[in-house]
């Protein structure tokens, strides 16, 4: 009697666990075909979704400093988001472990993501003026590559189309690709080329930053420079400093201290649905306290 009651109770809790976890993509959408294979949107559609009308949309792009990593990244911020009336879809870029490529890869694929959500936003019920980009880590810096890497685009593009978004909000982006930053040894003797600080003009669309101040990828002196040049330049950027914070902080999954890190997600969501709505991309004001105490 005493197996077969721990027995139910451990089939209880691998059903509610289940439960607990994230549903995954509603569907998943080819939007590029590369030499090395296929490339998809895994999307993410509002509970009342109606592909006639017109949904503001992010994004995201995973970190993995452009080598590795999945769409399943950002599966809980689009589900969340998504929850509140956006459009948001998980993108599917190459990586040198999969792919055997570059950095200049991954923002030719990220820019042609952006390109086809716009170009096909009428059958995909996507506003094309409500479009943001976003990402942790490698994916931040594509974020924001979209934003402001004009010279690097796939030779199949129509190039007729915007890749830059409206709106760009990142979690702990790269944002300097030399020595004094992160990923020069990756940048194929060219370490400013990808570089957003080193390609910073004026006429960019607004952009946040949240990442910590003692990030050893993401550091926090590059972005106290690239705040400088965002303002040298007269654009719009809210940089959000986490003290004492180190790289990937945002996460919520496998960390030490996984309350701790649900905090620090929290708070993230939070900082990005008040930017979403400061921009007209959400309707309803987000509170500190719906984000900090929700379940989910």
């Amino acid at each position: 009697m005493r197996k077969i009651l721990l027995l139910t109770f451990y089939l209880i809790f691998i059903m509610l666990n289940g439960f607990a976890q994230k549903k995954g993509p509603d569907k998943k959408i080819a939007f590029k075909y590369t030499p090395q294979g296929k490339l998809s949107l895994h999307a993410f559609y509002p509970p009342t979704y109606d592909k006639n009308k017109s949904y503001p949309t992010v994004i995201f792009f995973f970190g993995g400093g452009w080598v590795k990593g999945g769409p399943a990244h950002f599966y809980g911020q689009a589900e969340h988001l998504s929850s509140l009336g956006l459009i948001c879809y998980c993108a599917e870029y190459r990586t040198r472990t999969s792919h055997n490529t570059s950095p200049y890869e991954c923002v030719k694929d990220a820019k042609s993501a952006v390109r086809y959500v716009r170009e096909n936003a009428k059958e995909l019920g996507v506003n094309p003026n409500l479009i943001a980009t976003s990402g942790g880590s490698a994916g931040g810096h594509l974020a924001i590559c979209c934003a402001m890497i004009t010279n690097i685009n796939d030779d199949n593009d129509d190039l007729r189309t915007s890749a830059v978004p409206n709106l760009c909000f990142a979690y702990n982006p790269i944002l300097d690709t030399t020595e004094k930053g992160f990923g020069s040894d990756r940048m194929l003797g060219n370490d400013t080329i990808l570089s957003p600080l080193h390609n910073v003009r004026s006429h960019l669309p607004p952009i946040l930053i949240m990442t910590g101040t003692k990030d050893k990828c993401a550091k926090w002196e590059n972005a106290l420079d690239f705040r400088k040049e965002m303002r040298k330049n007269k654009n719009d950027l809210v940089l959000r400093p986490f003290f004492g914070q180190e790289h990937s902080f945002f996460n919520n999954q496998k960390r030490k201290n996984p309350k701790k890190g649900d905090i620090h997600y929290k708070f993230t969501l939070y900082e990005s649905e008040l930017f979403l709505w400061m921009h007209g991309f959400l309707s309803k004001e987000p509170t500190w306290e719906y984000n900090f105490f929700h379940k989910g």
